[in-house]
């Protein structure tokens, strides 16, 4: 990628508030071209990273 290793600040920054103020759901929810566009390709990882806090679905008890 032509701009690997770059940073965007705006884009950090959004997602540090999103983690802040724990709207984990709306980070895990972003689709993969708007973080890579955004972010770059290592953005990816924001995501992946933040998926084990997001809220699931209550279990059902069988």
């Amino acid at each position: 990628m032509p701009d690997m290793g770059g940073a965007n600040e705006l884009f950090d920054r959004r997602i540090i508030a999103l983690v802040e103020t724990g709207e984990i759901e709306s980070l895990v929810a972003m689709d993969d071209q708007t973080i890579v566009t955004d972010g770059g390709n290592g953005a990816l990882e924001s995501r992946a990273g933040s998926a084990p806090w997001a809220p699931r679905p209550a279990r059902t008890t069988r």
